[in-house]
C-alpha cells in the first residue's frame, strides 16, 4: 500500500539495508524523487550532484533519512 501523503507526488520511498563495504553505484531516477531511510548497516555515505555540478555528500546512521531529487545522479557507499 502506498503511503498516502506521497501518493501522486513523484516520490519513491526506499528502506535501505547495506552490507559492510557495499556500494550502490551512481545512478538516476528520471521519474521520481527518492526518499531513503537507513534501516541498518550504517554509517552510510550518500551523495548527489545538483544541476550546477555541486556535490552534496552526507553521512547517515540508522534511522536517518535523506532525499535524492528527481533526475539527479546519486550514490550510496558503506
Amino acid at each position: 500500500q502506498i503511503f498516502p501523503p506521497i501518493e501522486m507526488q513523484g516520490i519513491t520511498q526506499v528502506h535501505f539495508r547495506m552490507k559492510p563495504c557495499g556500494i550502490n553505484l551512481p545512478h538516476t531516477h528520471p521519474r521520481a524523487t527518492e526518499l531513503l531511510t537507513l534501516i541498518s548497516g550504517g554509517p552510510l555515505q550518500v551523495g548527489f550532484v545538483d544541476t550546477s555540478g555541486k556535490a552534496h555528500i552526507d553521512i547517515l546512521h540508522e534511522g536517518d533519512v535523506t532525499i535524492f531529487p528527481r533526475g539527479l545522479m546519486h550514490f550510496e557507499l558503506n
